[in-house]
């Protein structure tokens, strides 16, 4: 797992949100993470699992495939006790408000 902190203000969130956005598009946001995180963690092929690595047919170089996703505070618990300390909660929904204010 990585965390990728931005910053705490507004112009943060909207890139979260961009590069959240940017995974889903590239059907590796929360759903498919989901949908693989079961049977792929934990194992000693991981290697060869095609969700998570892609093979270069060519060359046979191996590439990781990465997942991303806006995390939200029914996440906290998968991360440690400082991190979760030092993070702060932000509203989707203000976000939204301000990004596109209704007409």
């Amino acid at each position: 797992m990585t965390l990728v902190k931005y910053s705490g203000d507004m112009s943060g969130l909207k890139e979260a949100v961009q590069l959240s956005d940017h995974f889903a598009m590239q059907n590796h946001g929360r759903i498919a993470w989901e949908h693989i995180q079961p049977v792929a963690l934990g194992r000693d092929d991981d290697d060869r699992n095609p969700n998570l690595v892609k093979v270069d047919h060519h060359s046979g170089d191996k590439q990781r495939i990465l997942y991303g996703y806006l995390a939200t505070a029914a996440d906290l618990h998968r991360v440690d006790f400082e991190t979760r300390r030092k993070v702060t909660i932000e509203s989707l929904r203000e976000y939204q408000q301000v990004s596109h204010p209704p007409r």
